[in-house]
């Protein structure tokens, strides 16, 4: 009868380490699935940090590609400009000399003129 009743009470022991298992079990599986859960969140939330710092840097370098234009684009108008102010300045000593060979041609022409005239109220 004692070894009955202290099988039965092993067995009875045995049960309830095998509810207790169970429940180890399940708790175990209902954390690792939140632990899962936690796991995809984070990996969502990387993927997306990720596509940003690309979008970033894909912005940051289209900045720089446009800033470099808009350099060179400066560079090229600065060489311009000086090439039109050396032309005027050309131009401008050019535009002298005409104004120079022009008065000297009144000049000569009023001197002929004045000439003529004299030679014209010497002949009266």
């Amino acid at each position: 009868k004692n070894k009955a009743a202290e099988a039965a009470q092993q067995i009875a022991a045995l049960y309830s380490n095998v509810d207790y298992f169970e429940v180890q079990i399940r708790t175990l599986t209902s954390e690792s699935k939140e632990a899962q859960f936690k796991l995809h969140a984070l990996e969502t939330q990387l993927t997306t940090t990720q596509d940003s710092l690309r979008s970033s840097v894909l912005t940051a370098a289209d900045a720089v590609k446009e800033a470099e234009k808009l350099q060179l684009e400066l560079a090229t108008r600065e060489a311009v400009e000086l090439h039109l102010t050396s032309a005027l300045h050309e131009a401008r000593g050019d535009q002298q000399k005409l104004d120079l060979t022009l008065q000297m041609e009144n000049m000569r022409n009023e001197l002929t003129q004045a000439k003529h005239t004299a030679a014209s109220m010497e002949g009266r």
